[in-house]
């Protein structure tokens, strides 16, 4: 109500400005002549004061009353001025038009960009609001089952791959001894994002192993029954991790690795559940890295809403490390889903202007900043990003230049496992993962370059511009078509 009271003063102070030299033209009847006639009298009259007390006398007085009645005799033959003023007809119905304009675009102009049924929402009752939303959302994994789409990252595969599969889904069945086709079926069905599928294929290949059977067949059994269950341990699966990893530092690393893995096909529910168990195998001994890492997994894992639990955590981290970017940038994501925009606004600032550009957080809050500071009511230049200055520098490659085959190879290792740790750990931009991915195809390790591309195009699975980049590198490295 308050803003109709508004908007209909503000209408009515235009109108009254508008209106009233339309509706009541001023008439002019001659005074300004009839004016110009009494000053020439006043000043006679005046003339023959300053005569009698001799102020002024002789042939000036004379001269004096001559121009002075000279320009009332002037004035009075020129008579009045006659007022040329519009019909009254006319300037009333330019005062109709001019109203009904001012009124008809008014109206249309809150039409089409206001809201005309929002009721008002005082800052009070906003506030109330937004804490409403807050206090009310749903919890973690309420919000996970409803998650329909559990994978993130495209299937990867060309079209005669997919020939492949259909053809080893069809044989391998018909001749149960064919250890490398349960081992080609196994592959090819987790590439296929079938994991179920893949787990009955490798449990396959472990039962017709037997003692042969490696760690690494029985770590890849447990990634596809871990992504299968969506992150949930069965007590199969329970008997398979205890055999992996029967000390705690094992099954820190190990439920490390089924995050990573998780990660890499962009299941975040099963990556969150994995760094959960993580998490409760490091007991006191977790960093805040471990913390974020968590957090990361739980936004992804529910199409980046921040739920009370990665609240929660987000302020746990912010309480150990006050200056963390991504703690920071989670808790404006909340801030702007409960329409509290100008916390947002304070807290992705912080992000954009003290976070690096080449981590998520930093390069999403960069892209919505702008958004979020007028919907708070500020005027916000986004910084221009500084470069990237991770690379390997100048001086790096003109060293390498010099460097034999057998140390340059050396150095390109180095650098490629400084690049993977600092990602693995850190996460980073696409160019830091196309750089990776080219660099092991350059040293021809395929095998770890589809691996680290696949794991990519999870991560930035919402960024089109970055598949592309990825989809480049892979192509160089010959780990993609």
């Amino acid at each position: 109500m308050l803003f109709w009271i508004i908007a209909a003063l503000l209408t009515l102070l235009t109108l009254g400005l508008i209106l009233p030299p339309l509706l009541w033209p001023g008439q002019d009847d001659g005074g300004a002549d009839a004016s110009d006639m009494d000053i020439y009298r006043d000043q006679l009259r005046e003339l023959e004061r300053d005569i009698e007390r001799g102020v002024i006398g002789g042939d000036e007085a004379e001269r004096a009353r001559t121009e002075i009645a000279r320009r009332l005799l002037a004035a009075d033959k020129a008579g009045p001025r006659k007022a040329t003023t519009a019909p009254a007809a006319l300037t009333r119905g330019a005062a109709v038009v001019a109203a009904a304009a001012v009124l008809g675009l008014t109206g249309w102009l809150y039409w089409t960009n206001g809201s005309p049924g929002a009721e008002d929402m005082p800052r009070v009752a906003r506030l109330a609001e937004a804490d409403a939303l807050r206090r009310d959302r749903p919890g973690q994994l309420e919000l996970e089952a409803e998650v329909t789409e559990f994978f993130s990252a495209p299937i990867q595969i060309s079209a005669d791959e997919a020939g492949l599969v259909e053809e080893l889904r069809r044989v391998v069945p018909e001749n149960p001894d064919d250890l490398r086709g349960w081992q080609l079926l196994a592959v090819f069905e987790a590439r296929m994002q079938d994991y179920a599928a893949a787990a009955s294929a490798q449990a396959r290949v472990i039962e017709m192993k037997g003692d042969e059977a490696t760690d690494e067949d029985r770590f890849s059994l447990a990634v596809n029954l871990f992504i299968a269950a969506n992150g949930a341990v069965s007590p199969d699966l329970a008997a398979i991790l205890t055999d992996l990893a029967p000390g705690r530092e094992d099954q820190v690393a190990l439920y490390q690795a089924l995050a990573r893995q998780a990660r890499s096909v962009g299941h975040f529910i099963a990556a969150t559940r994995a760094q959960e168990r993580a998490l409760a195998a490091l007991g006191e001994d977790r960093r805040t890295e471990d913390l974020v890492r968590l957090l990361d997994y739980m936004v992804a894992a529910i199409d980046g809403s921040v739920s009370p639990e990665a609240e929660t955590i987000a302020a746990r981290v912010l309480r150990e490390d006050p200056d963390n970017i991504a703690a920071m940038f989670y808790m404006g994501k909340l801030y702007a889903d409960i329409g509290r925009y100008d916390q947002a606004f304070r807290a992705w600032r912080r992000v954009v202007e003290e976070g690096d550009p080449d981590t998520f957080h930093t390069a999403y809050a960069r892209q919505v900043i702008g958004d979020v500071a007028w919907m708070a009511g500020a005027e916000y230049d986004v910084p221009q990003a500084a470069a990237p200055t991770r690379g390997p520098t100048a001086e790096d490659m003109a060293a390498a230049a010099e460097m034999s085959e057998e140390d340059r190879v050396a150095f390109i290792e180095g650098m490629v496992a400084n690049l993977s740790d600092r990602l693995a750990t850190e996460g980073g931009a696409a160019p830091d993962w196309a750089q990776l991915i080219n660099a092991l195809g350059v040293l021809g390790r395929t095998d770890e370059a589809r691996a680290i591309y696949d794991e990519a195009l999870g991560v930035f699975a919402a960024d089109p511009a970055a598949l592309d980049m990825l989809r480049t590198a892979a192509q160089s490295a010959g780990v993609a078509e």
